[in-house]
């Protein structure tokens, strides 16, 4: 049999998978223009899921107070069969001797014996009397044993909180397992403060309802019911009770002691608390699961049908950066580009790691590389045809160029990575162009040799110098970028790379020193191709690097003055 349990645990799942599938929709809905009946459906659908996923947490922690509380009430739970218990902690022991009777004979001989077991039964509560020690216990148990088997179900109250946390349970214990369950009542003095009507009806009309079986002694009993109490009334009204003498022979009683048996009319079934975790709860959780999955089917049938129309290329564009944005990423650029020079547009994307404070008592987290990406028109779609984030933490991206450097209509794009806190982040240049030989794009190093000043660096100068000689190696597991920071560069016309690097370090108060090294860039042929040259008649060319000012500007600003009418010869 399936436990409600295993059943709820089941049907979380299917819930749990179905709203994954919808989100996986509305990312699809975010690139594509649905109808409105597409819309709607996946509202409804996203809401039912989340309502029966709701029911059943609400369910399961219903079930673990349920449990908990049980658990209080009850000397065994989960509950345990009559065979698994030691008799003696159901309070039966051995037959006193002077009896000289085997430990397993129960105390009421013939027809008597035979009443008594026909007498206990599911929905009814059997009351064996006696005076002390004439064998009460063992004849009750014995007979439900009988009656129900070693494999019935025992519910065994602590004490008369734990019969009320019994009465009030729902589901009852023992409900779910479909088979017989005894409730075991041994000395039924000690539930008398739970014992009124209403606690016995919720205990009988269980469904299905236990065997109530309970022993006390004959005073006791008799004391109970010259009370005007309501648990004698609720007792005298509802027990078969059994008598046995000193001796051990049996005798059925009259419900009230005294021959005259106090007649109450059976209440009517109580209706006992329903949670999250009962009946009602489970139709209600299928009942949406129901309309969830089927909203789910049919969001899919018209999706398939027809229920998207062609999306806009905005609408594919912010997909694009919502679905690289979500785990902590800002999109910092988007620049279009004919990197195939056909007119035919290209998307460059920058993503890069948003910063936030660190969470009280951790310790901040690693900050990813920036992440560059170029999306191609594919008929009416978009493709990525160029990724690159370095897996190496931190790195840093700096745009400097995007358009066509030789002429051929061919756009190309260059950059440069940089590490925070290195050098007043000194960049390593690199160009992403396209190679139609390969019918891909080319990621390539504009720096493959250090760029070393000839003038003698300041003392505060040093470090970076020392930094443009360690050679950084780059990989995002598929392509890999290496070569050697500079300070800064700049593209200029015509077709050139100038890059600067420090002798005298710019401070947020002085004035720094940087040479330039230009070279020629050529990009025909395998690849891009650097010729290192140098201005007629100015050696080791410098400029001015005042505080607040980008270098990079500051370097295609004063190149033209510096090369005026003075061509960069190899």
């Amino acid at each position: 049999m399936t436990s409600r349990a295993t059943t709820a645990a089941r049907a979380g799942a299917v819930f749990a998978v179905t709203l994954v599938v919808l989100q996986i929709l509305q990312q699809v809905v975010g690139a594509f223009n649905p109808r409105a009946s597409v819309s709607a459906l996946i509202a409804l659908t996203a809401a039912t899921a989340t309502f029966a996923l709701d029911r059943l947490r609400q369910g399961r922690q219903g079930v673990q107070e349920r449990n908990a509380a049980l658990d209080a009430a009850l000397r065994f739970w989960p509950l345990r069969r009559i065979a698994e218990v030691d008799r003696r902690r159901l309070g039966v022991f051995p037959a006193r001797i002077e009896h000289g009777e085997p430990a397993d004979r129960l105390y009421l001989p013939g027809e008597r014996d035979l009443e008594l077991r026909e007498a206990v039964k599911p929905g009814r509560l059997v009351l064996v009397l006696g005076p002390p020690r004439a064998g009460k216990s063992r004849a009750a148990l014995e007979a439900a044993k009988l009656a129900l088997g070693d494999e019935a179900w025992l519910i065994v109250p602590r004490d008369a909180a734990g019969l009320r946390a019994v009465a009030d349970a729902y589901p009852p214990p023992g409900a779910e397992l479909e088979e017989d369950t005894l409730l075991w009542l041994d000395g039924l003095e000690r539930y008398v403060e739970a014992l009124d009507a209403g606690v016995l009806d919720r205990i009988l009309n269980y469904t299905p309802p236990p065997a109530v079986v309970a022993t006390m002694r004959s005073a006791d009993y008799d004391e109970l019911l010259g009370g005007t109490s309501d648990a004698a009334r609720a007792v005298a009204a509802r027990a078969h009770a059994f008598e046995l003498d000193d001796d051990g022979a049996g005798r059925e009683r009259a419900a009230s002691g005294r021959g005259e048996p106090v007649a109450l009319a059976p209440l009517p079934p109580s209706d006992a608390p329903r949670d999250a975790s009962g009946n009602a709860g489970d139709r209600l959780v299928m009942a949406t699961g129901a309309v969830a999955l089927a909203g789910l089917v049919a969001t899919v049938a018209v999706s398939l049908g027809g229920g998207f129309s062609e999306p806009t290329l905005s609408a594919r564009l912010d997909s694009i950066r919502r679905a690289a944005t979500l785990d902590r990423r800002s999109t910092e650029m988007t620049r279009t580009a004919d990197f195939h020079g056909t007119g035919d547009k290209s998307y460059f994307f920058l993503f890069a790691d948003k910063q936030s404070l660190p969470e009280p008592g951790r310790a901040p987290r690693p900050r990813t590389s920036d992440e560059l990406r170029i999306y191609d028109r594919s008929g009416n779609g978009l493709k990525l045809r160029f990724r690159f984030q370095p897996r190496q933490p931190g790195l840093v991206y700096q745009h400097r160029y995007l358009g066509d450097i030789d002429g051929d209509g061919e756009e190309e794009l260059v950059g440069g990575w940089g590490v925070p806190g290195e050098a007043s982040q000194a960049l390593l240049p690199f160009m992403v162009d396209w190679d139609e030989g390969a019918n891909r794009y080319r990621l390539t190093s504009l720096q493959p040799s250090p760029a070393l000043p000839v003038a003698r660096p300041s003392a505060l100068g040093v470090p970076f110098v020392e930094a443009y000689k360690r050679r950084l190696d780059l990989s995002d597991g598929k392509q890999s970028l290496s070569g050697y920071r500079v300070q800064d560069f700049a593209i200029v016309k015509p077709s050139r790379l100038v890059t600067g690097v420090v002798v005298k370090p710019m401070t947020p108060t002085l004035t720094g020193t940087v040479e330039l090294k230009p070279s020629i860039l050529r990009l025909a042929g395998a690849g891009p191709e650097l010729i290192p040259c140098h201005v007629q008649g100015v050696d080791s060319p410098r400029v001015l690097w005042h505080p607040g000012r980008l270098l990079a500007n500051v370097i295609a600003n004063r190149w033209p003055a510096v090369s005026k009418s003075r061509p960069c010869v190899p």
